[in-house]
């Protein structure tokens, strides 16, 4: 996936009034935030001849974190909401992005907040698919 798919759907949630990373969270970021992780484009085949068309649909990793599970399940929501069923602008293509499954909440042991525990977290999958329109 190029950076400026990257850049479309991080655009999406910060639009929301999201914190969204790409790949990392920064060393000491502020809660709640999500962090979009994605791979190179993988072709499609065109038909059963196995043509290949010039179509992508890689698996977008969306996880958002909170101090707690209020926190984590309002970002996972807000991130739905920003992303589901949207379309990333990407100069040059046609874009989709659809939760395809919902992660479960989860403590992150190896983060000790001051205070407070354990950062909670869940990571969503989405399916993204773009279309050169030239």
């Amino acid at each position: 996936m190029t950076q400026a798919h990257i850049d479309g759907i991080l655009a999406l949630l910060t639009d929301a009034g999201i914190t969204a990373y790409d790949t990392e969270a920064e060393e000491s970021p502020s809660f709640p935030y999500v962090v979009v992780a994605a791979p190179s484009f993988t072709r499609i085949a065109a038909s059963i001849d196995d043509v290949p068309r010039d179509f992508h649909e890689p698996s977008v990793k969306v996880t958002g974190a909170g101090t707690g599970r209020e926190q984590a399940r309002w970002v996972q929501e807000k991130a739905y909401a920003a992303l589901d069923r949207k379309s990333p602008i990407v100069t040059g293509y046609r874009t989709d992005i659809r939760r395809t499954a919902t992660g479960i909440l989860a403590a992150d042991r190896e983060v000790t907040l001051p205070g407070s525990g354990h950062p909670i977290y869940a990571t969503d999958t989405y399916l993204y698919r773009a279309t050169p329109t030239a």
